[in-house]
């Protein structure tokens, strides 16, 4: 199976791509041609990467970390006048 297989919220068009996937590998497991094989494989990985990026897609922006937010430490002024 793939990692991330039982992401919660996984939309239903991320399960089909998945599930293509899926299908793809198992024929290139059996393939005799490398050239078939290799690109079985590619096409496998082109389904998954448009399964991740509709995950994301339906997925609601984060807001930022707390800590990404936060001063590194006082601000220091300069001695000389401008």
């Amino acid at each position: 199976m793939y990692p991330g297989a039982q992401l919660m919220g996984e939309s239903d068009n991320a399960k089909r791509w998945r599930a293509r996937a899926e299908h793809l590998r198992s024929i290139a497991a059996v393939a005799d041609d490398a050239i078939a094989k290799r690109n079985l494989m590619r096409l496998a990985r082109d389904w998954e990467r448009m399964a991740d990026h509709d995950d994301h897609a339906e997925r609601p922006p984060q807001p930022p970390a707390p800590s990404a937010t936060k001063r590194r430490g006082p601000v220091k002024k300069s001695a000389e006048p401008h």
